[in-house]
């Protein structure tokens, strides 16, 4: 997709008002000089949506090793 389909997959709309979603973001200009940028919800969903059983119906392990949070 390019800047060419911009515009012909749905009607562009104007939005006046102060909290706007875009990409998965919450982008709130309630704060005079300032932009606050939410991510949560849609976190929330990735981390929902990740099966915890794989194909062979076997229980999801954590892709990284038990030392990824820990420091030194």
């Amino acid at each position: 997709m390019g800047w060419k389909t911009y515009g012909t997959i749905g009607k562009v709309k104007e939005r006046r008002d102060k909290i706007h979603e875009y990409f998965g973001m919450k982008l709130d200009y309630n704060q005079k000089g300032k932009v606050i940028i939410d991510m949560v919800e849609y976190v929330e969903l990735m981390v929902k949506s990740i099966p915890e059983k794989d194909s062979n119906g076997t229980k999801v392990k954590m892709p990284s090793n038990d030392h990824l949070f820990m420091v030194r």
